[in-house]
Formats: C-alpha cells, sequence, structure tokens
C-alpha cells in the first residue's frame, strides 16, 4: 500500500492549500503578488464557509452569493445584527408597534402600497403571506435583516412599512480579515 503525504502549496493563518489544488486553478498562475495573495485567500476562506454550509457542487459564480446569504444568517459572524433583529422582533411580540421600535432600526419605512410582484422580489415569499396588521418574521435579504408590517390592502395593493438592521456581509468580513492575513507560497 503506497503512502502519500500532504504538501502544501500555501500555508496561511486562513487555512492551506495542497499543491494539486494551486496548480490545478489556473488562475492563481495569472496572478502576481498581493493580487495572487487575495485570490488565495478568497478561495480558502470561501472553501471553508462552503464546508461549513455544506454547500457542494455549487458552481463558483453562485458561491459567492449563496455564502453571502449564508453569512448573514450566521450567529458566529453576525452575532451583534441578529441580536438587535431579534430584539425588534421581540418587542413588536410584546405588543409595542413598529412607530415606537423604528427607533432601533439602521433604517424604516413609513409604507408603501406595493404589488405582489414588487413584494415577491424585494422581500421573498413570505411577505405575500402577511395579514392586514400582522409583523413579519425576520427576513434575510440584501445586506440585513428586515421586519415587515402590513398595515393595509387595496386593488392588490398591498401597503408594508419595515425596519431594517445591517448585516456583516460576506465580502465585509473579508475586506476586514485580510488586514490580517499572512501566507507562505510554497510554489512559484
Amino acid at each position: 500500500m503506497a503512502k502519500r503525504i500532504f504538501v502544501p502549496a500555501v500555508i496561511s493563518n486562513a487555512g492551506t492549500m495542497s499543491f494539486y489544488d494551486y496548480i490545478d486553478n489556473t488562475n492563481y498562475l495569472a496572478f502576481q503578488g498581493e493580487e495572487r495573495d487575495i485570490k488565495i485567500f478568497v478561495d480558502l476562506i470561501s472553501q471553508g464557509l462552503a464546508k461549513k454550509y455544506c454547500l457542494t457542487k455549487i458552481s463558483d459564480e453562485k458561491l459567492m452569493a449563496v455564502l453571502n446569504n449564508k453569512f448573514l444568517a450566521d450567529k458566529d459572524y453576525n452575532q451583534v445584527g441578529l441580536a438587535r433583529i431579534n430584539d425588534i422582533r421581540k418587542k413588536l411580540a410584546s405588543g409595542q408597534t413598529i412607530d415606537q421600535v423604528k427607533k432601533y432600526a439602521d433604517s424604516f419605512s413609513y409604507g408603501e402600497y406595493l404589488n405582489q410582484n414588487d413584494i415577491l422580489q424585494k422581500f421573498g415569499r413570505e411577505a405575500l403571506n402577511l395579514a392586514v396588521g400582522q409583523a413579519s418574521d425576520i427576513i434575510i435579504k440584501d445586506g440585513g435583516y428586515y421586519i415587515l408590517f402590513k398595515y393595509g390592502e387595496r386593488d392588490n395593493f398591498s401597503g408594508i412599512r419595515f425596519v431594517f438592521i445591517e448585516g456583516m456581509g460576506f465580502s465585509e468580513y473579508l475586506s476586514e480579515q485580510f488586514k490580517n492575513y499572512w501566507s507562505l507560497n510554497l510554489v512559484k
């Protein structure tokens, strides 16, 4: 039985990359210096999170969009934003109105009437099922957390108000992490 050992091509504080992963990715050979380091760093972090979120067999183009949504919902990385939106949700559940809780939000909407297609595109399917006077659960979309309140209906349009808390997006996280990135490239 042949024994094999792992020979890394890159060792970094974001993880290690095997020689074959490095060579198989022709994009690395097209970059030099810091540009190559950034590409390797993003790939290492993305691959680690893809494993954490069980994202297999997904194209690189879709991976970043999916990672961003999963990242926003991840309590390990977005403790502050999730705690703030959960606090607002609790206040609404205890009887406070959207006008009373809007001061805790990063932004809010006084309300507008939207058709079903606009609601679906802006907030997703959950928003379509709200009854007049009902608040939604937390909706994760567009870089943060929404709680919607349906205040009326007329002529196939729904009156929607919302509070919004900004979350830390995946690209923002990458930028922060790259400030402390170090690597040792064993292959040139």
